[in-house]
């Protein structure tokens, strides 16, 4: 196997990117904390570390890299995750569609070849999302997986994601509020999403578990609290559960 290490912009997180023949079908969400992943195994699991976060404020546009350091053993695969939070009076301009999707870009870590956005853009920001979106796949280096986080609604009932530019969209099972019981219900009574985009993968948290989800998926997991060895053994035990 062969292993690059990426240092982050401010030199604060070591990432190793493995380069394997197929993706661990577990990956660990590793958000603004310090963290200490070392007894993660490279053989079955993948990191998405936070790397930058950018807010969309009526006042501007403001980005903020990675502080919280992160512990990881060599040789495993990393992704990269760039967060986007906007105000409700948020007004998108042309000229800001290529300052967020160039802050997106300039997020990923030299040797990284695979990234995510994470961005719950409201009706009125599909259109800009889509822009930038556009802009990061034709800047990003070729090969790059360029992956989002979806709202479930947006792979069930919506099909505004279905032409993105994208290789992946991974559904968000948990903090879904009043969607929740219907989601999950179609689920486990063996329904699937709509859009083959969103049957790659499942967002779920550690704290929310959810039964007879469909086979066959990478398995992304959110932990409300510090991974410790607890919390990588739940994810772990994923591996083995229908």
């Amino acid at each position: 196997m062969k292993a690059t290490i990426a240092l982050s912009l401010l030199g604060a997180v070591l990432i190793y990117n493995g380069v394997k023949s197929s993706p661990p079908r577990v990956v660990l969400w590793v958000w603004e904390r310090p963290e200490d992943l070392s007894k993660a195994d490279p053989g079955t699991t993948e990191l998405a570390i936070l790397v930058k976060s950018i807010e969309l404020r009526s006042s501007g546009i403001r980005s903020r890299p990675r502080f919280q350091p992160v512990k990881a053993p060599p040789g495993i695969g990393s992704i990269a995750v760039v967060r986007i939070d906007s105000d409700p009076g948020f007004a998108p301009t042309a000229g800001e569609t290529g300052r967020v999707a160039k802050e997106v870009v300039d997020a990923l870590p030299p040797g990284v070849r695979s990234l995510q956005i994470d961005y719950d853009a409201r009706e009125s920001e599909r259109g800009f999302y889509r822009q930038i979106l556009g802009v990061v796949r034709r800047d990003l280096p070729p090969g790059t997986h360029l992956a989002i986080t979806a709202l479930a609604s947006w792979c069930l009932d919506d099909s505004w994601i279905s032409d993105l530019p994208i290789d992946e969209a991974v559904p968000m099972l948990f903090r879904m509020g009043a969607d929740r019981r219907s989601v999950v219900q179609h689920l486990i009574s063996g329904g699937d999403f709509r859009l083959p985009v969103c049957r790659q993968s499942l967002g779920l948290s550690l704290d929310e578990p959810i039964d007879r989800l469909p086979a066959g998926r990478r398995l992304y997991f959110f932990s409300p609290s510090r991974w410790n060895d607890r919390e990588l053994a739940a994810a772990a035990n994923a591996m083995v559960r229908p």
